[in-house]
C-alpha cells in the first residue's frame, strides 16, 4: 500500500506500508492491503503506526482526516504530524504540546487538491 502524510508544513510520510493504524473519532482504524475505500476523522490527537517489512515507525498526530483510496492508496492528513521512536514517546510528543487547529485557505485548497489526485 502506498501511504502519504501530509500536514500543512509538507509531507511528512510517504512510501509503502504493509499496515497503518490510526486514531479515528469512530475509534482505532487498522488498515491492509485491500481494505474498504473510506473516509474519517482523526481524533484530536493520536499516536499512527505504520508497519512495513516487519518494521514499525510512530508519528504523534493532531487533528486531521483519512482517506483510503480503490487502488491502495492512503492520504493522511493532519495539523502536525511528529515522528517518533516508539509508541510512547509519540505519546510523550503528544502530552508536551498544546492542542491547537489553525485553519489556513490556502492549507485547505492544498489538501483538497492531494485528495482528488
Amino acid at each position: 500500500m502506498e501511504l502519504l502524510i501530509l500536514t500543512p508544513n509538507g509531507i511528512a510520510y510517504e512510501g509503502e506500508c504493509d499496515e497503518v493504524y490510526l486514531p479515528t473519532t469512530r475509534g482505532p482504524m487498522g488498515i491492509m492491503r485491500g481494505y474498504t475505500p473510506v473516509v474519517g476523522e482523526l481524533r484530536p490527537t493520536g499516536v499512527c503506526k505504520i508497519t512495513s517489512h516487519g518494521r514499525s515507525e510512530f508519528f504523534a498526530l493532531w487533528h486531521g482526516a483519512v482517506e483510503v483510496k480503490p487502488d491502495d492508496q492512503i492520504v493522511v492528513l493532519s495539523e502536525t504530524a511528529l515522528p517518533a521512536d516508539s509508541e510512547e514517546e509519540a505519546l510523550k510528543l503528544i502530552q508536551g504540546r498544546p492542542l491547537t487547529l489553525e485553519k489556513d485557505e490556502e492549507d485547505v485548497k492544498v489538501a483538497s487538491a492531494k485528495l482528488k489526485q
